[in-house]
């Protein structure tokens, strides 16, 4: 019974043993699964921050290229300015010299320059109050029963960059007072775009919407020609300050669409005539590439942006005038939308920038 018992116990024994290694194995196992799951948290982590920088990184990569971008086209445009300023300034000089010579004297010669610079400034003081604030004129060789002769035109960006330059044989003034709208219209015209001299045209025409067109006529009365009649019941002022105000606002979109545009060309919205929902009227959009030059020039009597969600196109739906590029010129027709797309523009950027003014498909 002895050794039964001693065998039992030994038995015991054993098996309290084993059962410990087992549970000291199970609790090796345990610390080693949290071991593991910890290094797994800990690598999940350090591959969250390591995507966090990468992020950042691939962010300020493309903030660097824009500003790299940016400084391109400032510099592009700073040195286009100092050489149209230079230009401006050697014809200035060449006219002056031309006056000196042919001058006789004294009194009457001030009086006139002082009454060309007056008229140039009245001239400059109603484009920018009731008209279009990016048309400068630079300069005038003298009126002809009416006719503007020798006018230099800038056209200017937002910031008062010069963009661009019209040298015209002659120009007028047209007003349509029923429409509350006024066209310059330059003849035998050089143009200068982006640094680029165009050939010359026959004929361009600028047409606008006036914000007050009474007021206007009233200060530039022996320089415009007038057609049509003032409606009986149109007040001073045609356009509201909140009018105004609603008017910019969309140009201030539809350039903010422009310029969110990803792509090898870049947009530029250079003038607007009027708005009248959902499309502009009387548009010209310059394109250039990276670095700021010229590559291409819209410019439409009307313009829409026009999304197909179905293929994620956005494009430019353009009527009654032309595509301008170093590949040539196409006209667009009157009666029905040219179809132009707009590679790397985005609709949700589209839609979020001009909201109202997207005509949708699908």
């Amino acid at each position: 019974m002895f050794f039964v018992g001693a065998a039992f116990a030994l038995i015991g024994l054993l098996w309290l043993s084993e059962r410990n290694e087992r549970l000291r194995v199970e609790e090796r196992l345990v610390d080693a699964s949290r071991a593991t799951t910890l290094a797994r948290d800990e690598v999940a982590l350090r591959d969250e921050e390591l995507a966090r920088r990468v992020d950042r990184v691939r962010t300020l990569e493309r903030d660097l290229a824009k500003q790299e971008t940016l400084l391109v086209r400032t510099e592009d445009a700073r040195r286009k300015l100092v050489e149209l300023v230079g230009t401006l300034a050697e014809e200035s000089n060449e006219q002056r010299s031309e006056s000196e010579v042919d001058a006789t004297g004294g009194d009457e010669d001030l009086a006139a320059i002082k009454a060309h610079i007056e008229l140039v400034q009245r001239l400059n003081h109603a484009l920018r109050r009731y008209g279009r604030a990016e048309l400068r004129v630079h300069g005038l060789d003298a009126i002809e029963n009416g006719t503007l002769v020798g006018m230099r035109l800038l056209r200017l960006d937002s910031d008062g960059i010069a963009l661009g330059l019209y040298r015209a044989a002659t120009a007028r003034i047209d007003v349509d007072r029923t429409e509350g709208v006024a066209t310059i219209v330059l003849r035998d015209v050089r143009e200068t775009i982006g640094g680029v001299q165009k050939p010359a045209q026959e004929e361009v025409r600028i047409r606008f919407e006036l914000e007050e067109p009474r007021a206007f006529v009233a200060e530039l009365s022996d320089l415009v020609a007038l057609s049509g009649e003032w409606p009986e019941s149109a007040p001073l002022t045609k356009t509201t300050p909140e009018k105004l105000l609603q008017r910019r606002m969309w140009q201030e979109r539809f350039d903010a669409f422009l310029e969110g545009i990803d792509g090898e060309r870049r947009y530029r919205l250079q003038s607007v005539g009027s708005i009248e929902m959902p499309a502009l009227r009387e548009v010209e959009i310059l394109g250039s590439n990276a670095r700021g030059i010229w590559e291409q020039r819209i410019r439409a009597a009307r313009v829409e942006v026009h999304v197909d969600e179905s293929t994620g196109r956005v494009e430019l739906l353009l009527r009654d005038g032309f595509i301008e590029s170093r590949e040539g010129t196409i006209r667009l027709p009157k009666d029905r939308d040219y179809r132009m797309h707009l590679p790397g523009a985005d609709i949700t950027n589209a839609k979020r920038a001009l909201m109202g003014m997207v005509r949708s498909d699908g």
